[in-house]
């Protein structure tokens, strides 16, 4: 993996499962993360932040499915060409949703409150696509993601429907959001 002029280290996110050999698009959607979402959030919260998840193959989806809840659409799949399982989501974007653009769950030192935390990184104005503040109900985690216009024009946004709320939360494990205003 190439240099990446970022706070994170590139071991962060390889033991979150980031591939040895990413693609382009991979290393693309990496470097904006760190450099435009992830370090900003870090220096804006002024806490240490950590990354817990990042990178999920098809085989990871199929393995979390029991023990979460997770998206055939998340954005966690950087740019792969998943599967869809719900019609709902086959229907609008055929067998496979190839529109993710890169995502990182990270947990907040414990010198400052997620939710505190979560508040915060709203304020921040940050150019990300998501900031979802996560629970399983013993522990709670940020999921923070690119912003879809870094890969996609707002008119193919629009006409494929890719565009999701900004912040979030779940309570329940990933099986229902709540949008935060």
């Amino acid at each position: 993996m190439s240099k990446l002029k970022s706070k994170f280290f590139r071991q962060e996110f390889e033991a979150a499962g980031f591939p040895l050999a990413p693609t382009p698009l991979e290393l693309f959607l990496l470097k904006n993360l760190m450099q435009e979402v992830l370090d900003p959030l870090r220096e804006g919260v002024g806490v240490p932040v950590y990354v817990n998840d990042c990178y999920r193959s098809y085989a990871k989806y199929i393995k979390m499915q029991g023990t979460y809840n997770p998206s055939s659409t998340s954005d966690h799949f950087w740019g792969q060409a998943i599967p869809t399982s719900n019609p709902k989501d086959q229907a609008r974007f055929g067998p496979n949703f190839c529109f993710s653009v890169g995502a990182a769950d990270i947990r907040i030192s414990s010198k400052l409150d997620i939710e505190l935390a979560f508040a915060k990184v709203m304020g921040l104005n940050l150019p990300l696509g998501q900031c979802i503040l996560e629970s399983n109900g013993s522990s709670k985690w940020l999921h923070v993601s690119n912003p879809r216009t870094l890969c996609f024009s707002p008119a193919v946004i629009a006409a494929v429907g890719i565009g999701k709320v900004t912040y979030l939360t779940s309570t329940d494990n990933g099986k229902t959001y709540q949008a935060v205003v």
